[in-house]
C-alpha cells in the first residue's frame, strides 16, 4: 500500500483556488465608497480617533480620500460633496458596505436604505446598492485603496492632525495614487478618468444639499454648504434667517 501510495501521489491534481471576479463596470456609472480608522491624532490638543472617507471611482480608479473625526451622517453627506467636487462630476450609482447611517436592513428579500441619505443620492441623480453581505470582492477597489492608504500614504512623515492629514493626502493623490499605474487597466487614474469624466453626471448645477443641524425651540438650524454661482458666495439659513458670507 505504502508503494502504491507514493507512486499515485505526484499524480493527484492540486484543489484548484477559486477564481476571484473582478467587477468592472463602464465609464460613470459607479463608484465605491467605505470609511477605514487610522488610528489616533491631535485635535484641540487632545487624542482623538480618525477615520478615513474613501471613494473610488470604478472605471479609472481616480480615487478621494478626507480625513475626518466621525463618521455620522452629517459628515458622510459632506465627505460625498467634497468627493464629486473633487472629480467635478458624480457617478450613476454608488456601492457601499453594510453601515447603519446607509442602510438599515439587508436580507434576502428586501434592502432599505436610510432614507435621508436615500434623497441625499437622489437630490444629485444618484442610486445607492449594497455590497452582498460576505461578499468583501464586491467592493475590492475601495478594500485595495484603503490597504495602499496605510501601506503607502501613512508610511510617510506627517504631522499629527487631522487638517495636516487631509493637506498631504490631497498632496499624495495627486502626485502619486492618481498617477500609480493600474495593474487591471494597464493605465493610470488620472488616464482613465480623462475618458470617465466625459460620463459623469455634471457637478454643480445644483446647490449644495441642505443638511439639517438641529433644532433651537421650534427653530430648524440647516446650513446650505458652499457653491460657487457665478463666483459668489456661501449662503447660509439659520434659524429662518438667511446671510452672505463673502467667498475667501
Amino acid at each position: 500500500m505504502t508503494i502504491l501510495r507514493d507512486f499515485v501521489s505526484p499524480l493527484r491534481q492540486e484543489p484548484k483556488k477559486q477564481a476571484t471576479l473582478r467587477f468592472e463596470t463602464p465609464s460613470g456609472k459607479q463608484a465605491q465608497m467605505d470609511w477605514a480608522y487610522v488610528g489616533k491624532y491631535l485635535v484641540n490638543g487632545s487624542l482623538q480617533d480618525i477615520y478615513a472617507f474613501v471613494m473610488i471611482l470604478g472605471y479609472s480608479r481616480m480615487k478621494y480620500i478626507e480625513f475626518t473625526i466621525n463618521m455620522n451622517l452629517e459628515t458622510l453627506m459632506k465627505c460625498h460633496m467634497n468627493a464629486f467636487s473633487y472629480f467635478n462630476g458624480m457617478p450613476e450609482q454608488i456601492l457601499y458596505e453594510n453601515m447603519k447611517t446607509v442602510v438599515i436592513k439587508h436580507s434576502p428579500v428586501e434592502i432599505r436604505f436610510n432614507r435621508k441619505f436615500e434623497d441625499f443620492l437622489a437630490y444629485y441623480g444618484i442610486v445607492p446598492k449594497a455590497c452582498c453581505p460576505r461578499h468583501p470582492q464586491t467592493k475590492g477597489k475601495v478594500e485595495r485603496t484603503v490597504k495602499y492608504l496605510k501601506n503607502n500614504f501613512f508610511q510617510r512623515k506627517h504631522e499629527p492632525t487631522p487638517h495636516a492629514l487631509n493637506e498631504d493626502v490631497r498632496t499624495w493623490l495627486d502626485q502619486v495614487a492618481n498617477k500609480k499605474i493600474n495593474q487591471t487597466t494597464n493605465e493610470s487614474p488620472f488616464q482613465r478618468f480623462e475618458q470617465e469624466q466625459k460620463f459623469l453626471q455634471v457637478w454643480g448645477v445644483n446647490l449644495y444639499f441642505l443638511l439639517h443641524i438641529g433644532k433651537r425651540e421650534k427653530s430648524v438650524v440647516i446650513v446650505l454648504y458652499p457653491t460657487v454661482v457665478n463666483d459668489i458666495l456661501f449662503l447660509i439659513v439659520m434659524q429662518g434667517k438667511r446671510s452672505k458670507l463673502k467667498k475667501h
